[in-house]
């Protein structure tokens, strides 16, 4: 007995030693974006990852991991400890790799922790301003004239402007080719050099182009007309049938995170996106800010979107890989 006396002391200073765990996050949170420098969602999640910080208290860095239509940073990210400390930048895209697989290795509501909806960043169907088409018809008609079609460009596969191509060639019964370039900026390159017909860009990048008036916007893909471009008609006004596609940018984790810490990361990235400087980089460019309430009603949103993207993708007769 008195040895057991003499221990519970020693064990009560040993309970009481212990470090308390630290408060999320106590070093670096690693941002991985499925695109290569540059791109599109590059510079968005640059933008946010720079206020993030500043939120957080701890550096944000940026892991560029393109390849596989953005299958090798969603296989890291899935891989990754549910810790916080490994975040992905995708949203939409998610979906849209799942659904135009023959045998997806994941599944976006399984395998991934919404944490934050930032922004809608629909695509633009583009056309150099030097062609003759003014409007999808007149579009849709010239690829119905020429044999095998028109050549469009996008971002890659199963990017959201690869499928709003496809709608669009199956919803008006058109032929075409779909020309895949590794991201979205080198698809608008390739549009201006003349190598392709048209292409679907994200707005963010169609957009200062079609201000230097180099190129004609013909459809916005989302289900409503941008309010950076009210002269061009939304996808549903533009050819009957079609959906609106609005494509979106969100941060999502590994399946498994704690609440608190989904709960922190949510509240600092909508603090960090609420700052006007980083409103001005984000919206300045035709993106339009949809910040999600809380990551309950992220996870509704996400679960709702998987399944239209899954009829989406049916309905634009894109096969898959």
């Amino acid at each position: 007995m008195r040895l057991a006396r003499r221990a519970l002391p020693l064990l009560a200073a040993g309970v009481l030693a212990r470090p308390a765990q630290a408060a999320f996050p106590d070093r670096r949170v690693s941002l991985t974006v499925p695109f290569v420098g540059g791109s599109s969602a590059d510079t968005i999640a640059r933008v946010v990852a720079k206020h993030l910080a500043e939120e957080l208290g701890q550096p944000v860095v940026i892991d560029n991991r393109a390849g596989a239509g953005g299958l090798l940073a969603t296989q890291a990210t899935i891989r990754a400890a549910p810790d916080g400390y490994s975040l992905l930048f995708s949203g939409a895209q998610l979906s849209n790799i799942f659904w135009l697989r023959r045998e997806p290795e994941f599944d976006p509501l399984r395998d991934f922790t919404p944490v934050v909806r930032i922004l809608s960043n629909a695509a633009v169907l583009l056309v150099k301003a030097d062609r003759p088409w003014r409007s999808a018809a007149e579009l849709v008609a010239a690829a119905k004239a020429k044999e095998g079609g028109l050549t469009y460009g996008s971002g890659g596969v199963g990017t959201a402007a690869h499928i709003a191509g496809a709608a669009l060639l199956t919803l008006s019964g058109a032929p075409g080719l779909h020309v895949p370039y590794n991201g979205a900026n080198q698809a608008t390159l390739a549009l201006l050099k003349g190598e392709v017909d048209f292409a679907f860009a994200i707005i963010n990048i169609a957009l200062p182009y079609i201000r230097r008036s180099e190129f004609r916007g013909l459809i916005h893909a989302g289900a409503r007309r941008s309010s950076h471009l009210p002269e061009v008609p939304a996808f549903p006004e533009a050819v009957p049938g079609a959906p609106g596609m609005d494509n979106w940018s969100a941060i999502v984790g590994p399946a498994g995170m704690d609440a608190a810490i989904v709960e922190r990361l949510h509240a600092a990235t909508v603090a960090a996106c609420q700052r006007q400087e980083a409103i001005a980089a984000l919206t300045g460019d035709g993106n339009e800010m949809f910040l999600s309430e809380s990551p309950a009603s992220f996870r509704a949103f996400f679960t709702s979107e998987h399944a239209s993207i899954g009829r989406i993708v049916k309905l634009a007769g894109a096969r898959p890989d």
